[in-house]
């Protein structure tokens, strides 16, 4: 089964710092926006999964947008909801949303080269 993010409001960053949120931009940010930290959210629509069906892995596929050799220590956490609503441009969209008790750290190596999109960027 695959699944896209499909439309803009389908993804959005919110800045930590205030707590504005900008939808659908061409690169997202994960951790930091220059120095500031942030939130990004992913949609995924329409996921069918049938009642009962034991789900056995699952991850996000991303693409390096530049080269970078910074670190980074992200959390990787899910909405508490069947049925996530579209982002929205309003005070912290993200952050003010229920989320999942269960949550994954994730320290992915550096992305070094523009357009990687492997194992490194799942």
């Amino acid at each position: 089964m695959l699944a896209h993010v499909s439309e803009g409001a389908d993804d959005a960053e919110e800045s930590l710092s205030g707590g504005s949120v900008s939808l659908g931009s061409s690169a997202l940010e994960l951790g930091q926006n220059g120095s500031k930290d942030q939130v990004v959210g992913l949609r995924f629509q329409p996921v069918a999964v049938p009642q009962g069906v034991r789900v056995l892995g699952a991850w996000v596929q991303l693409v390096a947008d530049r080269d970078s050799s910074d670190p980074a220590s992200l959390v990787v956490e899910g909405e508490a909801a069947d049925h996530a609503m579209p982002f929205a441009r309003g005070s912290e969209e993200l952050t003010g949303r229920s989320r999942t008790r269960a949550a994954t750290p994730w320290a992915p190596p550096p992305w070094t080269r523009n357009n990687d999109s492997g194992p490194d960027q799942r």
